[in-house]
């Protein structure tokens, strides 16, 4: 038998877990249903209705703030104490283990956010003064951009999730909140010290802004290539969480 890898082994891994943890992913969805219903209806309640740039951006916040927590929980298991130990003693792989947290913890979670969050505009459209037609995520020009933003969120908060061992949520975005004021006041130095000149704002691989002249871009050409630096930068990620967890050892 495969010791990286076994279908069946696998199957049985998967069957066990939802069985094990079914309710309580249930009750968490509901939970998260009515987050979203309180937040988008007490919204419309003030405006009387909800526009799509208003759908769009709320879509987008509740996506990465829910995905990051659940995220953040999944390996949580393999940190330390009795539960390590039980975890770690499964009979499966530490691949079949990482896979399994990545199909529930992204598309597995992607599927049950946006039937949420579909749910819950469709109840606040319907019973609003306004109503306004539902967001198509599909078409939404910030589709893509919000997909690769939770990509690279869903990777920091996989990895955090077995780098600490207790509080992973609260380390991690703890972390994640240094690293941004460093990587941007870096940038913002050594950016006015390449060009010289007044810089009004600039942020990492975007738009330099300058007093009294054009902002600075990258050409279109070379501009589409860093669309793809958020899903390079998600799939190490997911290959440095892999890599911790496979130095869990009884």
């Amino acid at each position: 038998m495969n010791q990286f890898f076994n279908l069946s082994r696998f199957g049985r891994l998967l069957r066990k877990h939802t069985a094990e943890h079914f309710l309580t992913y249930a009750l968490g969805a509901a939970v998260l249903t009515g987050g979203i219903l309180a937040v988008l209806g007490f919204l419309a309640y003030i405006q009387g209705g909800l526009s799509h740039g208003q759908q769009g951006i709320l879509f987008t916040l509740l996506l990465l703030a829910a995905g990051s927590f659940f995220t953040s929980l999944v390996l949580a298991q393999f940190g330390s104490g009795s539960r390590a130990a039980l975890a770690l003693t499964l009979p499966a792989s530490h691949f079949e283990k990482y896979l399994m947290a990545w199909l529930f913890s992204l598309p597995v979670f992607l599927g049950v956010f946006v039937a949420a969050f579909y749910f819950a505009d469709w109840a606040v459209l319907s019973l609003s003064r306004e109503p306004d037609t539902l967001l198509n995520i599909w078409t939404a020009k910030d589709t893509a951009g919000t997909l690769a933003f939770f990509l690279v969120l869903h990777g920091l908060a996989l990895w955090g999730s077995i780098f600490f061992a207790r509080q992973q949520f609260m380390k991690t975005a703890f972390g994640v909140a240094i690293l941004v004021v460093v990587v941007a006041v870096a940038n913002f130095q050594l950016v006015k010290a390449l060009l010289g000149k007044a810089v009004q704002s600039v942020f990492p691989f975007g738009t330099v802004s300058l007093q009294n002249d054009a902002p600075l871009t990258l050409p279109a050409s070379q501009e589409q290539w860093l669309g793809l630096l958020p899903f390079a930068l998600a799939v190490l990620l997911w290959l440095a969480a892999y890599a911790r967890l496979t130095e869990k050892q009884l």
